[in-house]
């Protein structure tokens, strides 16, 4: 459907067309005004409840000397630092004075603290392989034993795991505090929804406002065209929001707490030991990215949908906050997958491995939510255009009305 919109817009010579209906949709002066409020809070935001690297004194000094490849020489540096630190603490023969020598924190107690940090850093880096060929010889005893029972759905199971699992290594180590708070901050997710909000409801309601929609109906141009572009215009909406924030949330990250470790893969976060995303923590990023892209399609979608059915803004407004408010509910207190707005939560739920059995194949519950989503926004697209060229229902009530016929006649 995606496809077929932009090729209506491009064959057809009317990227004119598009650039009017985007222009109209964000031409706005209060909409501007929300999108600089909202960067505004954005960094603010990220300022005052983002942590980044609590460290101390002589924190910098240690982890120059250990960060990057992982070598014999690195973990005996900081093994023997922590054990003698630690034995010096238990004997109760240290000062309390500042600035000891041969300290890197100025006190016994920092640097005890330090290494100790260090050393459960490593520990979980050298052994990760290990640890991992524990779940991969687990996996291959379960299919032996599942296949002598004849249980296909859990063999398939566990053959996942172990094309997930394995050649899973970890060779160098870098710091991920601020890594991690980047990956799983999601407050510009709201700031999304409500430009969504404010940007996409005018491209169809504005016509009926204004009586132009009959006008429109005999347009040379063909209404399907327009509502073409107008659904090209909701998906450049959305593409440019969340590439704005995107952007904003990186570049603040980067600025005030500095990130690295781009090229470790996922799995080197110690809570991401077991997630299903075996690619660089930057792919993995632009992959997030693009997951709260199609949840804005969805949702896009699904207001242009309401816009195109109703004649009154407000209660466009009102319906859509409503379905938006329950669908966040299903968030919090449910397990339903059916929900465009767990496209936002995608780094929560790619964190472990969760499949759901899907007519005896495990599919990963990620997949179901993002072609749910894709398959919603199809039809919401179908149902607009169809709505608009005088079809008074709209595709979905013809889909029904003729199932309907379908099942009474057989």
């Amino acid at each position: 459907m995606f496809f077929y919109i932009i090729r209506k817009v491009n064959n057809c010579k009317h990227m004119g067309l598009f650039l009017f209906e985007l222009k109209k949709a964000i031409s706005s002066r209060f909409l501007w005004g929300m999108v600089l409020l909202l960067l505004i809070l954005d960094i603010y935001v990220i300022y005052t409840q983002c942590r980044g690297n609590d460290s101390i004194d002589g924190h910098e000094l240690i982890y120059e000397q250990v960060k990057g490849e992982i070598t014999l020489d690195k973990i005996n540096f900081v093994a023997e630092h922590y054990k003698n630190a630690l034995r010096v603490v238990q004997e109760g023969n240290y000062s309390t004075k500042p600035n000891q020598k041969g300290t890197y924190t100025g006190f016994i107690f920092g640097d005890m603290s330090e290494f100790q940090y260090f050393y459960e850093e490593l520990k979980y880096h050298y052994f990760y392989e290990g640890r991992i060929q524990d779940v991969l010889n687990q996996a291959a005893s379960n299919i032996n034993f599942y296949e002598n029972i004849d249980n296909r759905y859990e063999v398939r199971k566990n053959q996942k795991i172990i094309d997930i699992y394995k050649k899973r290594s970890l060779n160098s180590f870098y710091e991920m505090k601020n890594m991690q708070e980047y990956l799983e901050y999601d407050y510009s997710c709201g700031f999304l929804l409500l430009l969504l909000f404010l940007a996409t409801p005018n491209l169809f309601w504005m016509e009926k406002q204004i009586q132009m929609e009959l006008l429109l109906k005999t347009s040379k141009i063909g209404i399907r065209k327009i509502a073409c572009a107008k659904l090209a215009a909701v998906s450049a909406i959305s593409l440019f929001f969340t590439t704005l924030f995107g952007a904003t949330d990186f570049i603040t990250f980067q600025f005030i707490y500095g990130l690295e470790g781009f090229r470790q893969p996922v799995y080197s976060i110690q809570d991401y030991a077991f997630s299903i995303i075996n690619i660089p923590i930057w792919q993995y990023a632009l992959l997030l990215q693009l997951f709260r892209f199609l949840a804005c399609i969805g949702l896009g979608m699904f207001l242009s949908w309401l816009s195109a059915k109703l004649t009154d803004n407000v209660m466009i407004m009102a319906i859509g906050l409503a379905v938006i408010g329950n669908l966040i509910l299903c968030c919090i207190y449910t397990d339903f997958l059916y929900n465009p707005l767990l496209l936002f939560e995608m780094n929560q739920i790619c964190r472990n491995f969760q499949v759901i059995a899907l007519m005896a194949y495990p599919v990963y519950q990620y997949q179901i939510i993002l072609f749910a989503t894709i398959g919603m926004s199809i039809l919401l697209s179908a149902d607009i255009i169809y709505t608009i060229k005088n079809k008074r229902f709209g595709f979905l009530h013809w889909v029904y009305e003729n199932w309907k016929n379908y099942i009474k006649n057989n």
